[in-house]
């Protein structure tokens, strides 16, 4: 037997409750809102790291093929290159380790 047939509601508790399942409604409708903004925004941001991803993998490999192209057009002086870079980096890493101990 629900609770309504043995006392009856007032109108104050009828109003209170009223009140409550309509604020629960705009609770639960601004939380969908919420939910859709969000989504909207981490879309938007996963959307605008692809592109600027995609535009720095077509950079390296525009990198690549001009240091491809470089090598086979010059090999000698490449790796001459690449050894006195080698040699640069060994010199300054040394040189850090130095003054670290001393």
């Amino acid at each position: 037997m629900p609770i309504d047939d043995v006392i009856p509601p007032s109108d104050t508790a009828t109003d209170v409750l009223d009140t409550a399942r309509g604020m629960a409604e705009d609770a639960g409708d601004s939380a969908q809102e919420a939910t859709v903004t969000g989504k909207a925004y981490a879309r938007s941001a996963v959307d605008a790291a692809g592109k600027k991803l995609g535009l720095w993998q077509d950079r390296v490999a525009a990198a690549q093929d001009a240091c491809t192209r470089y090598i086979a057009q010059a090999p000698v002086k490449s790796t001459l290159m690449a050894v006195a870079g080698g040699a640069l980096l060994t010199g300054l890493l040394m040189a850090g380790l130095r003054r670290r101990r001393g």
